[in-house]
């Protein structure tokens, strides 16, 4: 999840041509983020439909369940991943047709 912030944050600035992120860009929200990119549009296209269901996930993800696993490590069966599938996270990450990340790496 850090990486694909880091992400949307490297092409907040590319797109804006900025040496240096915003400081209303420091936030950890990943929706706030996006705005920042113009690409809300493009996740809205049902062309993108995958790809839209995929950051949908993350972010529901990292907002139930992020700072459990920044703050409050756990030992248990699920890893602190709660309901969530880590094999549908890494894909929704990186899938290579559909993942979030891989989308955001393919832009100019």
């Amino acid at each position: 999840m850090y990486a694909l912030e880091i992400r949307i944050k490297v092409v907040i600035c590319k797109r804006l041509a900025l040496d240096n992120l915003p400081q209303h860009c420091r936030t950890h929200e990943l929706l706030e983020l996006i705005i920042f990119t113009g690409l809300w549009s493009e996740l809205e296209d049902p062309a993108n439909a995958a790809t839209r269901s995929n950051w949908d996930l993350l972010v529901r993800f990292g907002k139930q369940q992020l700072n459990n696993l920044r703050y409050k490590p756990s030992t248990g069966p699920s890893g602190g991943l709660g309901a969530f599938d880590p094999v549908a996270l890494a894909n929704a990450f990186d899938d290579p047709t559909a993942g979030v990340y891989t989308w955001l790496s393919r832009l100019p």
